[in-house]
């Protein structure tokens, strides 16, 4: 193919753009990239994955990529947050459609057909899957294991037929979600005060944006049919992990509760929480270890409501706020 052709084909506009952010991921990235390169029945479309200032080998494995595949761009986006790369990602799209995942996840070879598929029939502004565990072969499920730790890992099962979700519903996750391009600028993309910010376990940007989609108007769709994989490595499945995940994304929550709303540090935070631990203590003597464990994510929980309040009142903004 000659220069200009090839410029050509680099102009020409596309349907659909997905956009994978990543960070310090080069042992799985490859795999989510490729499984969304080998989509059937879909539309023209573009990969583009957004490098959020990895230190690892996530360069030169994106780099090697990009080389094989012309449809694979590489960003690399230093203002550190998952929301900043997506939105770098948008700003970069040629897409009508932007279809997101993760770095962590294997998606159908019919993912961008069937959600295009629901674009067309349903005519919704936006619409997200299930997210399904895959978990490393090394690892098993512990007996204080519930499903009340799927949003934690950000699984969610199917649910029947699809449906159009309301504002009391729970909104879909970045693994496995889609946007017409003009209902996610209208709604100001993602708030990069929300979502992770390196390792800090921040969370709340995709369902943020949906629901000032839902309160504009729009339509969120839920879909079954589009499952993906969410790999789940063994670190995932240890109790530190379920405490940092509850005790940042709490803290991040009450920053903005504080700066949003003015909820102040009080007592009363620091009373829930003691008596979730006692609570959790005498469940965990009474061998009842997934309640325990329950009781003890909610006294992480408050203590970080009540962190994030008081560093809004008092200290330094928490999670790149």
């Amino acid at each position: 193919m000659d220069p200009q052709s090839e410029e050509d084909d680099n102009l020409m506009p596309l349907l659909v753009s997905v956009i994978i952010p990543t960070y310090n991921r080069a042992r799985l990235i490859g795999t989510a990239v490729r499984h969304v390169l080998a989509q059937k029945g879909a539309p023209p479309y573009e990969v583009i994955v957004v490098d959020n200032g990895s230190a690892d080998d996530t360069p030169a494995v994106l780099n090697a990529l990009a080389a094989s595949d012309g449809r694979l761009r590489v960003l690399r986006e230093l203002v550190q947050g998952i929301s900043a790369a997506r939105n770098a990602g948008v700003r970069a799209a040629r897409g009508e459609y932007l279809f997101f995942t993760d770095d962590d996840v294997r998606v159908p070879e019919d993912w961008i057909a069937t959600g295009m598929r629901h674009f067309e029939t349903r005519r919704c502004d936006a619409l997200g899957g299930p997210v399904l565990p895959d978990i490393d072969h090394t690892a098993s499920l512990p007996s204080w294991f519930g499903d009340f730790l799927y949003p934690c890992l950000a699984l969610r099962p199917p649910e029947g037929d699809a449906r159009l979700l309301t504002e009391n519903d729970w909104m879909p996750y970045g693994a496995n979600m889609a946007f017409r391009r003009e209902a996610l600028l209208s709604a100001g993309g993602f708030d990069p005060r929300l979502g992770r910010l390196g390792n800090f376990l921040g969370l709340g940007e995709e369902s943020a944006l949906f629901r000032r989609i839902l309160a504009q108007g729009g339509k969120v769709l839920f879909i079954p049919d589009a499952p993906v994989r969410h790999y789940i490595p063994p670190e995932r499945l240890r109790r530190r992990y379920f405490r940092r995940w509850h005790f940042d994304s709490a803290t991040q929550r009450g920053w903005h509760l504080a700066a949003e709303e003015g909820l102040r540090p009080r007592p009363w935070m620091l009373r829930v929480a003691a008596r979730s631990f006692a609570k959790s203590l005498r469940l965990k003597l009474a061998r009842h270890p997934e309640a325990s464990f329950r009781a003890e994510l909610r006294g992480w929980e408050h203590l970080g409501i009540f962190r994030g309040t008081w560093t809004a009142a008092y200290g330094r903004k928490e999670g790149g706020t």
